[in-house]
């Protein structure tokens, strides 16, 4: 006997009308990518013709941007490039591809067509969520190419850093992702670390561009930052403090010898590795000397910036600018604080602080008295005063063992050491 229509009430009619309402989700979905098709062949017939720059689809036909390049702050925010040797960098969506690896995998092998028809395919709404748009897909390939992405181990204001590791070998890395408004702050920074070499600085790899992210490939530092382990052990010994001073003296006298001023030292920017060797990072705050000099010379101010309880005295007043003996004050704080607990000139007005710094002394510390003339000298008020680096190496707290590459200090006594003394 031949069905009839579907029955209201049994269980034939609540068959029927499942089926009825996966057909009325099924046109809904073809209904959204047939939009979808006539969205892309719009775009593809306002394409400009001319050479694509970087972006997040385009990976395959962009080459990594040499991290040797010079960039000045006048530079055009245009960069083009032309063929790719692999993708060094991770890409959105990066929850996805940590928690859908196979699935990603998975996607890699449809085409955009492809898409288009598992889309007209779904059985509903939802399921058609859980396809990736075509331009997440192409990241999340081209993201996979030559990095695996791991768990998030750090995040700012403007960035976010993960941990990754290099396919096919045991190498990790810490990928970087800044937001696009903060490019030219990235490409400066990405310029003064192409220039540095040194095992107590942070080793830039590459970095790249995509249509949303900047991507920095630096070296991995399994060991974190200065700021978490005083937090976890509240103060060093004086003979641990020694140890760290070496590195971080070391690190900061070949960046001033390549004519840059640090601008931001403090323990959170000093990063130890799984040997215990110290590592200077974040140049965000960096400035050439050859740029303070011309802005000097031109009648500009130059720009003061940085963390106020490492700022020297002189930057707390008018016409105060960044110096090789500015960073020398900050070395100063930074000791201090590894052997006291606390940085020599805490509070949370910014008032009172300047205060401090302008007008008192450090507080007493139960430390040796070469430590205590050491960073007296280093945190005198006067920039013209303070110690500079040839005295520094020679003081008498580091045992003979004096920090840091003599060439460097040679570098320095040519007309860098007397832009120290006109600071």
């Amino acid at each position: 006997m031949p069905l009839g229509p579907c029955l209201g009430g049994s269980w034939l009619g609540a068959m029927c009308q499942k089926s009825t309402g996966r057909k009325r989700k099924r046109r809904a979905a073809m209904t959204t990518v047939i939009a979808l098709e006539i969205a892309i062949a719009g775009a593809s017939v306002t394409v400009d013709p001319a050479p694509a720059h970087v972006d997040d689809q385009g990976l395959d036909d962009a080459e990594p941007i040499p991290s040797s390049m010079s960039v000045s702050q006048d530079a055009s925010v245009d960069i083009q490039v032309d063929r790719c040797g692999g993708l060094d960098a991770c890409v959105l969506p990066l929850p996805a591809l940590q928690q859908h690896d196979a699935q990603a995998a998975k996607y890699d092998k449809y085409s955009r067509l492809d898409w288009l028809r598992r889309a007209f395919n779904a059985a509903s709404l939802e399921d058609q969520e859980d396809l990736p748009i075509p331009e997440a897909r192409d990241e999340a390939r081209h993201a996979r190419n030559n990095y695996h992405l791991y768990e998030e181990i750090g995040h700012g204001k403007f960035s976010k850093v993960y941990k990754g590791r290099k396919k096919f070998t045991i190498r990790f890395v810490a990928v970087k992702s800044f937001e696009k408004s903060r490019r030219e702050k990235v490409l400066i920074e990405v310029d003064i670390l192409s220039k540095l070499n040194h095992p107590n600085v942070l080793g830039l790899i590459n970095w790249y561009e995509t249509r949303n992210h900047l991507w920095v490939i630096f070296e991995y530092c399994a060991g974190g930052d200065l700021l978490r382990l005083l937090k976890q052990d509240s103060s060093l010994p004086e003979d641990q403090v020694r140890a760290f001073g070496v590195d971080i003296c070391a690190g900061l006298l070949h960046v001033h010898s390549c004519g840059f001023v640090y601008g931001d030292l403090k323990p959170a920017n000093i990063l130890f590795d799984e040997n215990g060797s110290l590592k200077l990072c974040d140049f965000g705050q960096a400035q050439r000397v050859d740029d303070i000099e011309r802005a000097l010379a031109e009648g500009r101010q130059p720009p003061r910036k940085g963390s106020p309880q490492y700022m020297a005295a002189e930057l707390f007043l008018e016409g105060g600018i960044h110096s090789f003996a500015s960073d020398l004050w900050s070395l100063g704080c930074v000791l201090f604080e590894l052997l006291k607990g606390a940085p020599p000139f805490n509070s949370v007005s910014f008032q009172q602080l300047q205060h401090l710094v302008l007008s008192e002394v450090p507080p007493p510390t139960r430390a040796s008295r070469d430590f205590q003339d050491l960073t007296m000298q280093l945190l005198r008020k006067s920039p013209v005063e303070r110690i500079t680096w040839p005295s520094l190496r020679l003081h008498g707290w580091w045992g003979g063992q004096a920090p840091g590459d003599s060439r460097d200090v040679q570098v320095l006594a040519g007309e860098r050491l007397g832009f120290l003394q006109r600071s």
